[in-house]
């Protein structure tokens, strides 16, 4: 086997992000075509003729797709966005939650006129024709429950007495509720699929970088002979585990990367901030060619520029001319040398 192929092998990243990254691809078309099936009314029962009646007492529903038949409504007690809350009772008496557009009220005229003569003076009103409104069963939040208690001037407990702790949703129809955690759940997977492939092949890209450049330089077999020679010895940068230096060449099987000191045009720290919080340290080294890899510093803050300078001394012994370190001089060097090349 060459030397090359050798290399090759040692620096291949293994299987599991490759796994993993597949994994997640297939499980997000899955779930995406059976939330597709689903929208579409092949599968699942999403239609009308699969509702049952809302009981706001009972937990067992929750997510269900389920009716009411309201005869009374009053108007809008509480509301988020464009959700409107309603109170409303059945033809059976019982008062429930309902969460729809204000644009909908229109076709409870006479539920409305009943809600008002009925609770205005308490008399026998004439009961409308029943409309019955299909939605999504779904638990009310705390808030919720505080703002409609202090709407109607009654305590939490005595509300929930009243109407349950859960409330009818016209917004959400039978097909969203169990396609759109599909969707998510396919969106996430596909997320994760897409970093873990992305991950693998970059270091498969890394390698083949490398190993272009140290055979371009003829320092392949070299490479290889510092590789055996580190690994018999056990030489390896402190809390980085699978990072070597060799006499000349900078080793690192966690990036898949294998460069030569005098390659090194320019080398410096790179730190990614979100919101003020380091998400990764990595170490960036500039190459002849106007190639660029990135090794990895997953390690704490302080040890991270102590491994930073280690490397860097290495580095500089073996190559005097290497700029170290992230400056607007540096930078502005390292463009002239890659012009005059």
């Amino acid at each position: 086997m060459s030397a090359r192929n050798n290399l090759e092998q040692y620096l291949r990243p293994g299987k599991f992000r490759f796994m993993v990254g597949v994994a997640g691809c297939i499980i997000a078309v899955v779930l995406g075509l059976l939330g597709g099936l689903i929208n579409a009314g092949i599968i699942g029962a999403t239609s009308k003729a699969d509702a049952v009646p809302f009981g706001a007492m009972s937990g067992v529903q929750e997510g269900k797709y389920a009716y009411v038949d309201v005869v009374g409504l009053d108007e809008w007690s509480a509301r988020s966005d464009d959700k409107y809350m309603y109170l409303c009772v059945d033809k059976d008496g019982q008062l429930s939650i309902l969460c729809m557009k204000p644009s909908d009220e229109s076709k409870f005229s006479s539920q409305k006129e009943y809600w008002a003569q009925h609770t205005k003076d308490g008399t026998t009103a004439t009961v409308p024709s029943p409309i019955r409104v299909y939605g999504t069963v779904t638990k009310m939040p705390g808030n919720l429950i505080s703002v409609l208690s202090s709407t109607y001037g009654i305590s939490s407990t005595t509300l929930t007495n009243k109407v349950g702790t859960f409330y009818l949703n016209t917004m959400v129809t039978a097909k969203d509720s169990l396609s759109f955690p599909l969707f998510a759940a396919a969106i996430a997977s596909a997320i994760v699929g897409i970093i873990m492939l992305a991950s693998h092949f970059s270091h498969v890209k890394t390698i083949r970088t490398c190993l272009d450049r140290l055979d371009a330089e003829g320092l392949t077999q070299k490479a290889w002979d510092e590789l055996q020679v580190c690994l018999k010895d056990s030489v390896m940068v402190p809390e980085l585990p699978g990072m070597l230096l060799s006499e000349n060449f900078i080793i690192s099987r966690q990036d898949g990367a294998i460069m030569a000191y005098t390659d090194i045009l320019w080398i410096y720290r790179h730190v990614v901030r979100r919101n003020f919080v380091v998400t990764s340290r990595s170490l960036i080294c500039r190459l002849n060619g106007s190639q660029t890899v990135g090794l990895g510093l997953k390690t704490r803050k302080k040890s991270s520029e102590e491994v930073t300078q280690l490397i860097s001394a290495a580095v500089s012994a073996k190559n005097p001319t290497v700029l170290v370190g992230f400056t607007p001089e540096n930078s502005q060097r390292y463009e002239e040398m890659i012009r005059q090349a």
